[in-house]
């Protein structure tokens, strides 16, 4: 009997563990990818993805340089682009320049 009720309690408990994991980079343009990551905790979605598209860019010996991103309850979307040194997107332009 206490086995049963150890085994009908032990996916309670690990319920109650954070769940993390990207879904992989995706390539959605030219020097342009999408990843998706999810985490039970809201707030650490984003900063998981995030950190995943920068390592995918300098694995190329590139720049991360986000697009757009999105997220909702514990999902974060990132749409991201890769570019080389010397790149004119990786420079600010000034203020009032449009």
């Amino acid at each position: 009997m206490k086995k049963l009720a150890l085994l009908m309690f032990v996916p309670l408990i690990l319920s109650g563990c954070a769940v993390t994991e990207t879904y992989g980079v995706i390539p959605f343009g030219p020097d342009t990818y999408r990843l998706r990551g999810t985490d039970t905790k809201k707030y650490k979605a984003d900063n998981l993805v995030i950190d995943e598209a920068t390592k995918y860019c300098e694995s190329s010996n590139k720049h991360f340089m986000p697009v757009q991103g999105s997220g909702r309850g514990g999902s974060y979307t990132l749409i991201f682009s890769c570019l080389d040194d010397g790149d004119p997107a990786l420079k600010r332009p000034p203020k009032g320049a449009e």
